[in-house]
């Protein structure tokens, strides 16, 4: 008992001790698509400069775990170790869809260590060049068909659907690629992705998809954002940030590792210029407090839109 009372008052404790020896494993970074995304980019781009900055030596291995609209890859992440060895990247929409639209009964994003968010772009609506629409208020009143490659994408679109007075009807396609060759036969209408994305699907088509409109401004991009024609939308929703999460009941002590690894790499240039090359420009925050802040005002402002979860079968 007396040797316990000096260990306290020296301050020691277990999970002080074993954050000293972290990492001691290899860490592993899940992404819960397929390779060749954008989710798959940025963490194959940023797994090297974590790698740079952790406190002990350990390499960073991205793992692919895609299937059932991410649920499978968010529910290895949810299940993992405590231990900061295993993270993920995740799109908070997507988190909030199956968490407010009782798709699992083992998700709670509350509970999930929040550890930084990497950047946030605007959502693009890119077109056919078929359709003939020239603005979002051409499609008011009619009926637009948009590709629906996972229940984020599905709720985003009808969020902007929403917002232009339009009514959705949906095509399953698996992936944006599938997407742009029903657009360019005429078989769809329109698709949401993150304006890097929907550049690089527009340049793959040869100029021949359209950039229609994006969710808010973006600096030196020469398309119209939603407020330049004064239609109303929840940018908080339609946007694409990228956050990266521990498994629920990490440490203070590894998450402070983690906070001070994350803070590394956001000052790294080699890191920011990549980034910017790929088509993301950098957005940092590695603040608890913030994090924790975006996904609960997510998650509140997800409750708006329960009607659109149900009435589109999103909810299973």
């Amino acid at each position: 008992m007396i040797f316990i009372g000096v260990l306290t008052a020296t301050g020691f404790s277990p999970c002080k001790a074993a954050a000293a020896e972290w990492p001691d494993h290899d860490i592993t970074i899940i992404i819960a698509y397929n390779p060749g995304g954008g989710f798959d980019a940025v963490a194959r781009l940023t797994a090297p400069y974590i790698q740079k900055y952790l406190p002990r030596r350990a390499s960073v291995i991205v793992k692919n775990v895609p299937g059932a609209g991410t649920r499978i890859g968010t529910r290895e992440l949810v299940k993992a170790k405590p231990d900061g060895l295993t993270i993920s990247i995740f799109d908070p929409v997507t988190i909030a869809v199956m968490e407010v639209g009782g798709q699992v009964d083992w998700l709670d994003s509350k509970k999930l260590s929040w550890l930084a968010q990497l950047e946030n772009l605007a959502d693009m609506m890119v077109i056919g060049p078929k359709t003939g629409y020239k603005t979002p208020k051409d499609m008011t009143g009619k009926t637009v068909r948009f590709s629906a490659t996972d229940d984020a994408t599905v709720l985003r679109s009808a969020v902007f659907a929403r917002s232009v007075k339009c009514t959705p009807r949906f095509v399953r396609y698996n992936g944006p690629g599938e997407a742009v060759l029903a657009s360019l036969r005429g078989d769809l209408d329109a698709m949401s992705l993150s304006w890097s994305s929907g550049m690089r699907q527009i340049k793959a088509s040869d100029n021949k998809m359209i950039a229609l409109v994006v969710s808010s401004p973006v600096s030196g991009l020469n398309v119209p954002s939603l407020r330049d024609f004064s239609i109303d939308a929840d940018e908080l929703i339609l946007d694409h940030p990228h956050f990266v999460a521990a498994p629920p009941g990490l440490s203070p002590e590894v998450r402070r590792l983690w906070e001070d690894t994350f803070a590394k790499v956001f000052k790294d240039p080699e890191w920011s210029a990549s980034m910017d090359k790929l088509g993301y420009p950098i957005s940092p925050i590695v603040a608890k407090e913030k994090l924790d802040a975006n996904m609960a005002e997510t998650l509140e402002r997800m409750g708006k839109y329960k009607d659109i979860l149900s009435s589109l079968d999103i909810i299973k």
